[in-house]
């Protein structure tokens, strides 16, 4: 009731231009609130009026705004698992929310391996999500579910007749099964090993690109080019979408659809992909709503969706950098690598085959060249060896998911290996075993190349049964600038990487195709990353992949 209450309260504040008393519509039963850092609560009320706050046993004042809008920021408070009452109050005016928690709060965006609730990956045939959901009693666990929404200006709340469904959730066997699968993998790990609440906001959205979820300012200054090019991209798709006819008619059909109380499909979901990517929107109707709410990070999964976009990563950097101006905290990034898709890596390797985007997305995350990017709170993680062509037989794809065999059934596994790194770089734990290992340096000595790798662990494990053939992962390329399988030899901490008859090799390679060879492991079974040790060059302009290639689980 409490709920219902809030939303209408707060479709009446939308109606009425903030006129109404009201919180952000984020902002609900049964939220966690980010422990031992301030905690940003907002809304609206007449100008000029005294708003009071009351939680945890603290008392806050503030005036709101010319334009009505009132912030308060609570003072930082331990971890409680006690589900408490927070009241807010203007004049005659008051809201009351209830079972709220303080505990670790984080962000879930990007594509589809990260949208995929636990009932669709059921429904796909992915059977033991039913067994993975008994174990989800988990009443200190809580998530909440955005719905994609559109605009073309960045709106300062959410639409709350379309966001009726976004609320707040208590986790249990029945109420998971609307989560994301990767999120609750992630969280339940971040519950178990920190002791303490877990909140998940879950803003991720099958088949988008970068353009969506940038800010349109962001956008000109970082890739003004680029901009135009998705611009008339998205006009000719939206030209046939016949139920378009721009944003005054879309905004139209919105109002109307208002007024029927939301009867039938919000005009958003006609065409929706089409729809929703188009630049900046998302960020308009998601992001810019929940901007400023406390979190200590996000994790975000890569997808197919832009992959062969080379200023991808650029795009990427400034996005970060943005939200976090809005957020005004340097929240922990964690990104995960493209899952692996498309044939088997073959038996001579092809530059047009590399899927270059993996590591140059990772050297803007991590800004090796110290400029801008916060090194020190963002990590990343291989999932290149979970996707469907090496977890599952031909006869297994066929069945289970014949449109995109991208969509992997290991969430959990990608789950608990986002939860290592957060525990490692966030949370701080000793464990070597628990973070990524990557590329450090690398050195040519004479016809070797030597290649240090970082968070090797307890030390590298070379699986020989994945070699095929001459095929180990590794390629070399001369200075004529022709590729070579390579060799390699693990010492220690470091790689040797040769090929007979190559005396002055120029560049090293690893897992650089779609669907790769991978032989490099620590000894928990994570994947070295991929890399490259010298200039991409000319290779930078590999190929996408196939959409339509078969995924493949034996070597040919």
């Amino acid at each position: 009731m409490k709920i219902l209450m809030l939303i209408l309260s707060t479709i009446l504040f939308a109606a009425n231009m903030h006129a109404e008393f009201s919180l952000a519509f984020i902002f609900q039963d049964h939220m966690v609130l980010q422990r031992d850092m301030p905690v940003n609560v907002w809304g609206w009320a007449d100008p000029g009026a005294e708003v009071k706050l009351s939680f945890a046993g603290q008392e806050k004042t503030t005036i709101s705004g010319q334009d009505g809008k009132w912030e308060i920021a609570l003072d930082p408070m331990p971890a409680s698992a006690e589900g408490r009452e927070m009241a807010i109050s203007s004049g005659k005016d008051s809201i009351k929310l209830g079972d709220i928690l303080v505990g670790e709060v984080w962000m879930a965006g990007g594509q589809s391996n990260m949208e995929r609730t636990l009932s669709t990956d059921l429904s796909k045939g992915y059977k033991k999500r039913g067994e993975q959901a008994k174990t989800a009693n988990l009443p200190q666990l809580r998530f909440i579910n955005l719905d994609f929404d559109i605009s073309d200006i960045p709106e300062d709340y959410l639409d709350p007749l379309r966001q009726s469904k976004a609320l707040w959730t208590v986790c249990d066997e029945k109420s998971v099964m609307r989560s994301s699968s990767l999120p609750f993998f992630f969280a339940k790990e971040i519950l178990e090993t920190q002791k303490v609440p877990v909140g998940m906001i879950q803003h991720c959205i099958s088949g988008t690109g970068s353009a969506t979820w940038l800010d349109k300012s962001v956008y000109e200054k970082v890739a003004p080019d680029d901009l135009e090019k998705a611009k008339k991209h998205s006009d000719a798709k939206l030209a046939k979408d016949k139920d378009w006819g721009g944003w005054e008619n879309y905004k139209k059909e919105v109002k109307a659809w208002r007024d029927s109380g939301g009867k039938g499909g919000h005009p958003c979901e006609t065409n929706s992909l089409e729809r929703y990517n188009q630049p900046h929107v998302l960020f308009n109707a998601l992001i810019a709503p929940i901007a400023g709410y406390t979190v200590r990070g996000m994790i975000w999964h890569r997808g197919e969706a832009g992959s062969s976009d080379l200023e991808h990563a650029a795009k990427f950097k400034a996005m970060i950098d943005h939200w976090r101006s809005l957020w005004r905290t340097d929240f922990w990034i964690i990104v995960g690598s493209l899952s692996n898709i498309g044939e088997l890596e073959g038996k001579t390797p092809s530059p047009g085959e590399f899927h270059l985007t993996n590591e140059q997305y990772w050297m803007n995350v991590k800004n090796i060249d110290g400029k801008g990017f916060n090194a020190g709170k963002a990590g990343m993680l291989a999932l290149n060896d979970l996707g469907n062509s090496t977890t599952m037989t031909p006869e297994q794809f066929a069945e289970l998911d014949k449109a995109n065999g991208v969509h992997y059934e290991a969430k959990d596994i990608a789950g608990h290996r986002y939860a290592m790194t957060a525990r490692s770089l966030v949370y701080g734990e000793k464990d070597p075993k628990l973070l990524n290992p990557m590329f450090k340096s690398a050195e040519i000595q004479g016809s070797k190349i030597v290649v240090e790798i970082e968070n090797a662990g307890d030390g590298l494990v070379l699986k020989k049964e994945n070699i095929d053939g001459d095929n180990m992962g590794f390629v070399i390329e001369d200075s004529a600038g022709v590729l070579h399988f390579a060799k390699a030899e693990i010492q220690g901490n470091k790689i040797n990487v040769w090929k007979e008859g190559v005396d002055s090799p120029k560049t090293a390679y690893y897992g650089f195709h779609s669907n790769p060879v991978l032989t490099v492991y620590n000894t928990e079974g994570i994947p070295l990353l991929s890399f490259r040790t010298g200039n991409f060059g000319a290779r930078m302009q590999r190929q996408a992949p196939d959409k339509d290639s078969k995924r493949k689980k034996s070597k040919e």
